[in-house]
């Protein structure tokens, strides 16, 4: 089992960091933030996360990507599969989006303490 790498876990405190901020702004603060910070779903590639965790975070990137890319009258992609699916999502979902990347923060730092703090 390998652990989750410093990397990740800056990214997604980075991405956290912002989406809280969502939390004090209008109601439609939290689809508007997620998609504000939708390319972290493509900078964070799951191998950097351990074996445990990996799954978890493709399954967030299913969640917010099942739609895939908006096509034009012509077929050509005018938006990112991110962005086309959090669009449709309510802000109840996007809630529970936010609060599965919380939670998958937790655990990564969880990872990196233990192996930092009792090598």
């Amino acid at each position: 089992m390998n652990k989750s790498n410093i990397f990740v876990y800056i990214e997604l405190s980075k991405m956290l960091n912002e989406l809280n901020t969502a939390n004090s702004e209008s109601e439609q603060g939290c689809k508007k933030k997620l998609i504000q910070q939708s390319s972290y779903f493509k900078i964070i590639d799951r191998r950097f996360f351990s074996t445990n965790l990996e799954q978890d975070w493709e399954r967030i990137l299913n969640l917010v990507s099942f739609k895939g890319g908006k096509l034009n009258e012509r077929g050509k992609q005018i938006s990112s599969p991110y962005t086309h699916t959090i669009e449709s999502l309510t802000e109840e979902q996007c809630q529970q989006v936010i609060g599965m990347i919380a939670d998958l923060h937790e655990r990564v730092k969880s990872e990196l303490f233990d192996k930092y703090c009792h090598a």
